[in-house]
């Protein structure tokens, strides 16, 4: 799928808001919020989401944030920077009917940033 293109399933995109930019010291607070913020307008009327949560446990690796796709795969990135909003939208959009984000064509920063990618839910009735 084109970045561009709405995505077949329901798309969250959902970022730590308490994440700090730790590639500056001390580490920069309000880092992770900010990424979110940059990344809801990046969305524009896309029909994609964008949620905050309260830490994903991946400190050392900066910022992070997951694309979860209804009844499909979840990815994790983390080393994100607060210029990755384009990215995070662009990865979103990407994603295939059969619920899964192709390698080819993805953005530097969620190749690089990858953590891990999480089956669907047995039973997920998305």
């Amino acid at each position: 799928m084109h970045p561009s293109q709405a995505p077949a399933r329901p798309v969250t995109i959902l970022i730590c808001d308490t994440c700090r930019d730790r590639r500056v010291s001390p580490p920069l607070a309000g880092a992770g919020a900010a990424l979110a913020a940059a990344t809801a307008a990046a969305v524009g009327d896309r029909p994609i989401r964008v949620e905050t949560t309260s830490c994903l446990a991946n400190c050392q690796r900066g910022l992070s944030a997951a694309i979860r796709v209804a009844g499909g795969w979840t990815y994790v990135f983390g080393g994100l920077t607060g210029d990755d909003a384009d990215a995070l939208v662009a990865g979103a959009g990407m994603i295939e009917d059969n619920g899964k984000m192709t390698l080819r064509g993805r953005p530097a920063a969620l190749k690089q940033g990858l953590i891990t990618r999480l089956p669907p839910l047995a039973g997920d009735p998305s």
